[in-house]
């Protein structure tokens, strides 16, 4: 953190929620996590603030933790820019795995793998068309936008004015949207209470109905870079190949690759998740019944073999020892 600080001073650092809720689940125990994915995702300063108090007065130390971390770092409500619905490092993980193939490869290796990933993505990426009934956004874009349309056309809409609008949806929840002025689309973004329009840049189902009340373009409340004529020109310059065969050490070039030493076990090739709390088996001693070791190492063996011991111990139990006993007696004489 002191380094972004340091290097990139303008940078917001956002904390990823889901180690912070494995944290709290580590620290306090399962129930707190609840309580806390609601701070992180409070929709609006209400439900923010109301989370924080309910959680100060359940359990004071789990709320003074949680705000020693900052709620400016991770709270959607706190942040001072959007992040696009991401609250995790999942983003990252996608990456991780599609690059799981090449990410044990030497330091070259492993930096060839990824400019030859890089390459053939923006080729393809280059030669998607769009959907069929879309001509402006890009097609996740217009899949997003026609699954909130739909919802949108079941919402009731009362304007206030020609930018400000309550909206009633079919579970009779209310929400404040506001639009800006029709000269004022390519320079100015709409707001609505869900937030979720402030988040994306792009119009919640909530606007989508003021936009469709008003028998507006709903394509033109979209943020630029969610525009198909963007897409195309980020992937329009092809990332040209290189080759690594016949590289030289630079003269006076003392960096060396790092010496791996091999753990023992399989080695972990999948994203490990944390599993703090879960039951685990508890293995007995053969012999003793006690947990903490086994047969081999039991300091509690009643006899020299403690399998014949318990053979005996239950002969004793279903009053069959004396018999056994006696057949021996007369077997001996």
């Amino acid at each position: 953190m002191n380094a972004v600080e340091l290097k990139l001073p303008n940078v917001c650092h956002a904390m990823c929620c889901q180690h912070i809720a494995e944290n709290i689940h580590k620290k306090f125990g399962v129930q707190y996590k609840a309580p806390f994915w609601q701070i992180a995702r409070a929709g609006s300063e209400y439900a923010f603030d109301n989370a924080v108090q309910a959680l100060q007065r359940d359990a004071p130390q789990v709320e003074e933790y949680i705000s020693s971390i900052g709620y400016e770092n991770f709270a959607f409500t706190r942040f001072p820019w959007p992040r696009f619905g991401h609250d995790t490092s999942n983003i990252v993980e996608s990456t991780n795995s599609a690059w799981r193939d090449i990410r044990e490869l030497p330091p070259l290796q492993l930096l060839n793998g990824i400019y030859q990933w890089c390459l053939t993505t923006w080729y393809q990426r280059l030669q998607v068309r769009l959907v069929a009934g879309n001509s402006v956004l890009s097609n996740a874009a217009y899949r997003g936008y026609k699954h909130r349309e739909s919802a949108a056309r079941g919402y009731q809409v009362l304007p206030s004015s020609d930018t400000t609008f309550l909206v009633t949806t079919t579970h009779a929840t209310q929400y404040i949207v506001s639009l800006p002025p029709i000269t004022e689309v390519d320079r100015l973004q709409g707001s609505c209470s869900c937030r979720k329009y402030d988040e994306f840049g792009a119009p919640c189902s909530h606007a989508i109905a003021c936009i469709l009340y008003l028998s507006r373009d709903p394509f033109q409340h979209f943020s630029r870079r969610y525009k198909w004529d963007i897409s195309l020109r980020t992937y329009k310059n092809p990332i040209q190949p290189v080759l690594i065969q016949g590289l030289q050490v630079l003269a006076g070039d003392s960096i060396r690759p790092p010496v791996k030493k091999t753990k023992r076990g399989r080695p972990k090739i999948a994203r490990i998740r944390a599993n703090y709390g879960t039951e685990k088996r508890t293995y007995n001693c053969s012999v003793c019944l006690q947990s903490g070791h086994n047969r081999r190492i039991c300091p509690n063996q009643p006899v020299e073999h403690g399998r014949a011991q318990r053979a005996q111990d239950q002969l004793v139990v279903e009053g069959k020892y004396s018999l056994l006993l006696y057949k021996y007696h007369l077997y001996s004489l």
